[in-house]
């Protein structure tokens, strides 16, 4: 990332939460996704929880001024009701200011 804000975009049928049955044709509940941000030696840089409008993808814009140059990585989970997925593997990009 070089200039402006990142977007951060999960496809949540790969993270669903176990148990988790899609019925065709039923209304789309949205499902509870975490997005973590850290630096990569392990500092917290965000953490949000929003509500995907769909079941199948969920997406975070980090707000400009979160980051700053180095490197980070993100990572994303699911819970849909009581249940709730595994952590992704961790995704790492390099922030580039100036």
């Amino acid at each position: 990332m070089t200039a402006g804000s990142a977007t951060l975009a999960a496809t949540l049928e790969s993270v669903a939460p176990p148990g988790t049955v899609e019925k065709p044709g039923a209304p789309e509940p949205g499902r509870r996704v975490v997005f973590e941000v850290e630096q990569t030696d392990g500092t917290r840089v965000l953490r949000r929880q929003l509500v995907s409008a769909t079941s199948q993808n969920a997406a975070l814009q980090v707000p400009q001024d979160a980051l700053g140059d180095g490197d980070c990585r993100w990572r994303v989970r699911v819970q849909d009701g009581p249940a709730a997925s595994e952590w992704t593997a961790w995704c790492g990009f390099a922030v580039r200011t100036g």
